[in-house]
């Protein structure tokens, strides 16, 4: 437990103490890599599973033996009850397809993962960030590791698409440790707030400096247009936090990068960012639909067609495909382009909510707005009863992350690997402070 001194030191003598400042340390190398979706496991059938997923196992087992070693059941503070409640839906639907001996493919295991992602992780969050020392260093942390993934997407996009972006393909080779850029892109949209937090808050020119470079550094390697503008957003949200003249400041120096700086890059790259979110793409001689728009439009047939329960964590491929969620209004007549063109390499939806409703029906879907709007509230309360201020740069931070994390929902899947640990982080951080540090 904290000494309520702010050091972070535990109580208990010799083996206890020494446990719980283990698993702190382990936690900080689970944050130190969890931007990275480099994978461990590549077999076919089998969820990825990245160094920090399975560190995250290693550091609950020696939380769990400090915790029974030192008796603290009666102190425990455990994580929000709403991340379990998403968690604990995913294994319904899982379960409601195995009691319909439906092909399981991958649901199973991704509903394990999920259970990772939303119990497991938010109670070493929520118990281990116990005092102002433990929350200063993981935001330390947070953003030596952005600025490892951000220096070396920079070396990659320095070799060429970042000059001249040339074909879609081309761009992707920005991808930091992430396997394309607009896993990258919303990354960094989650990264740039931590940084205006730190720039606002941090006491000392030195990290100051160091936030704000890696903050613009962030809008020059996003190369998608709607996680352009969730970075932009979180980062207003996190300066807001400091005031008035902050949020100005910040505003008129987004305006000046966005205007000014980033229209003597290559012209490409506005095509780039229009294109991520466009409307519209090209079939030979013609103007459809965009493939993106196409497959979430079969999203949401299939959220139609399944309403309550969904289809099942991890099923979205084995559904998308199917010319039943392809048709037109009058659901009858098939799109123009059959759907296994669409969907034949790419068998994906770019956006959470989409994904979430087809997956888990509405109540998954209202589960995951409830996490992430009550982790919002918990976040400004403990702000405004915060008075550490490299901790309430973290929470500035984090609000902005959870916001980013919201509109980037609408381009990409946050609820991958290496996106996933930094989005829960957040979400956890408020209620750790609320309740331990303040």
């Amino acid at each position: 437990m904290a000494d309520g001194n702010g050091t972070g030191k535990t109580e208990g003598p010799g083996v206890v103490g020494h446990l719980n400042t283990a698993a702190f340390i382990l936690l900080l190398t689970v944050l130190a890599l969890m931007p990275n979706q480099r994978s461990l496991i590549t077999r076919e059938g089998v969820p990825p599973v990245t160094p920090a997923d399975a560190l995250v196992g290693l550091v609950f087992l020696v939380w769990l033996i400090d915790v029974i070693a030192s008796r603290r059941f009666k102190k425990l503070r455990l994580p929000p009850l709403e991340p379990a409640m998403y968690a604990a839906w995913a294994v319904v639907a899982a379960a409601a397809v195995i009691l319909k001996k439906q092909p399981t493919g991958g649901c199973v295991k991704e509903a394990a993962q999920l259970a990772v992602y939303f119990v497991v992780a938010p109670a070493l969050f929520a118990d281990l960030l116990n005092s102002p020392f433990r929350l200063r260093s993981a935001g330390l942390v947070l953003l030596v590791s952005g600025t490892v993934v951000a220096v070396v997407a920079l070396v990659q996009g320095l070799k060429g698409p970042l000059l001249s972006p040339g074909s879609a393909d081309r761009v992707q080779t920005i991808r930091g440790l992430f396997e394309n850029n607009h896993v990258l892109s919303c990354y960094l949209a989650m990264l740039a707030p931590l940084c205006i937090g730190a720039m606002f808050f941090w006491p000392g020119w030195p990290v100051r400096i160091w936030a704000g470079v890696l903050a613009a550094l962030c809008l020059v390697l996003t190369m998608n247009g709607g996680l352009l503008a969730a970075l932009a957003l979180a980062s207003l949200a996190a300066a807001a936090a400091r005031g008035r003249r902050h949020l100005a400041g910040t505003a008129c120096s987004l305006f000046l990068l966005t205007t000014v700086a980033l229209p003597f890059l290559p012209k490409d790259r506005g095509s780039h960012l229009s294109g991520s979110v466009s409307l519209f793409s090209g079939w030979h001689d013609r103007a459809i639909i965009s493939y993106r728009y196409r497959r979430a439009q079969a999203g949401v047939n299939i959220f139609r067609a399944h309403p309550f329960i969904g289809i099942g964590p991890g099923r979205f491929q084995d559904y998308v495909g199917k010319q039943l969620y392809h048709m037109l209004d009058d659901e009858l007549t098939p799109t123009p382009t059959p759907p296994e063109e669409v969907t034949a390499k790419n068998k994906f939806v770019d956006n959470r909510y989409v994904l979430t409703s087809a997956e888990l029906g509405l109540p998954g879907l209202a589960i995951l707005l409830a996490v992430m709007f009550l982790a919002l509230r918990r976040l400004v309360q403990a702000l405004a009863r915060a008075e550490d201020d490299r901790v309430k740069g973290v929470l500035a931070g984090c609000i902005g992350v959870v916001i980013a994390a919201m509109i980037g929902g609408i381009f990409t899947d946050f609820l991958v690997r290496g996106l996933a640990l930094p989005f829960v982080f957040a979400l956890s951080v408020g209620f750790a402070a609320r309740v331990r540090v303040l």
